[in-house]
């Protein structure tokens, strides 16, 4: 059985603290552990995060959607805006998933001060995809979980 929940937030950076709320209930709810769980909701509120920055150039006064959508061995996660879609090359680059992280991790001066929200969403989840259709841009990370 499939549980769904939808959200909808102003683009407004503020109300974004509440997605991570709801986000980390949902994963108490399907039993994910505690460091998962923290996990999991920093990359829905990156996605979300990017969705008002980027789609939105952080102007208030739109709406951001997450349809949550808790099903048997995974959690799904659909950040939804209508905003300025990503732009091809990064979206392109979602799936391979190799070059999330373009930069010697070992080297902690050339890690980058932005632009890693996409990069650690790569190495949580489980699949990311993104899509533009009819004005709408969606973002889908999808992570497996033991059955609930």
């Amino acid at each position: 059985m499939t549980r769904r929940l939808d959200l909808a937030i102003d683009s407004n950076l503020d109300d974004v603290c509440l997605i991570g709320l709801v986000i980390n209930e949902i994963c108490e709810f399907a039993r994910i552990p505690p460091v998962d769980a923290y996990q999991i909701e920093l990359c829905v509120v990156e996605a979300v995060n990017n969705s008002i920055r980027h789609a939105y150039g952080c102007r208030p006064g739109n709406i951001v959607r997450v349809a949550v959508e808790v099903g048997e061995g995974e959690l799904r996660f659909a950040v939804q805006d209508t905003g300025k879609p990503m732009p091809a090359r990064l979206a392109a680059s979602l799936a391979d998933r190799s070059r999330a992280l373009e930069f010697d991790e070992s080297d902690v001066k050339s890690l980058p001060e932005g632009g890693m929200g996409l990069a650690i969403a790569a190495r949580v989840m489980d699949q990311m995809n993104y899509s533009t259709s009819d004005g709408c841009n969606s973002l889908v990370l999808t992570k497996r979980i033991p059955h609930t």
